[in-house]
This record gives structure tokens, sequence and C-alpha cells, in this order.
């Protein structure tokens, strides 16, 4: 095991919790964001798959949202 290998390791234990690419980046010392996603784009992979099922859950939650009732909450009701 070379210290490149602890590196990556440490990397990929970041991204799995969540990490993005800024917080990886400084935990590393890298220069750059963009110099850590050209390093270690592929534990990234994932991120893409978690942020399309984001969208997806959202985009549902918008259709349920306004099949609902117009409520008037600022309104105040007439006795």
């Amino acid at each position: 095991m070379t210290i490149h290998d602890l590196r990556h390791t440490a990397a990929s234990l970041a991204v799995s919790v969540g990490a993005n690419v800024k917080a990886v980046q400084r935990m590393l010392g890298n220069a750059s964001a963009a110099m850590t996603l050209d390093t270690y784009a592929d534990l990234f992979d994932d991120d893409l798959d978690a942020v399309a099922d984001r969208l997806n859950q959202a985009a549902i939650f918008s259709n349920v949202a306004k099949m609902l009732p117009k409520q008037n909450f600022g309104a105040k009701e007439n006795p």
C-alpha cells in the first residue's frame, strides 16, 4: 500500500458519505476542485444517479402539489 492508495481511499470514503468535490479538494489539499475532479472523477459517478433520483422526486412532488386544492394561507377567514 502506498501513500497514493491511502489518499485515494480517503477520497473514496469522503465521497461515499456525501462529501462534495470542494470538501474533498480541501481535505486532500488539491489546488483546485478541477484538479480533484480530474483525479477522482470516477468516485463521483454515483452522484449523478442520486441527482437524477432527487430531480425525479422533486418533479413528482411538484406535480402532486399542483393537484392539491389551492389554499390561501395568508387571507383572513370570514366568520
